[in-house]
């Protein structure tokens, strides 16, 4: 397992999708409005920004779903957490992988009585 390949995947994956995010807010606040106070209108927009950073939140618990599975990882509720916040499930996640090579590396250096 190449940490580095991992680690620039996931901030690769990271950067695409705020940017991605940021930019469909930025469209959202351009879009012209009839009336300011219309209410209806402000739900509509904030009911797109929640949508997509919903989806986006979705693709990445996916891809690090994927992941935990391939490098058999037992971390619990991380893939709730992807859900909830993209930044904090991709963390945990990288986490664990580092510690698991930890682990992996101090394996052979202990003495089983």
């Amino acid at each position: 397992m190449d940490k580095h390949k991992i680690i620039t995947k996931y901030a690769l994956l990271l950067i695409i999708f705020y940017t991605i995010q940021f930019g469909v807010d930025h469209l959202i606040q351009l879009l012209p409005a009839y009336d300011e106070y219309d209410k209806f209108e402000t739900i509509k927009k904030y009911l797109i920004f929640i949508g997509l950073t919903l989806v986006l939140n979705l693709i990445t618990a996916l891809i690090v779903s994927r992941d935990i599975k391939k490098y058999k990882l037992k971390i619990k509720y991380l893939i709730l957490c992807t859900i909830l916040f993209r930044i904090l499930g991709v963390s945990l996640f990288l986490i664990g992988i580092m510690n698991q090579e930890n682990e992996k590396m101090r394996a052979p250096n202990t003495v089983s009585k």
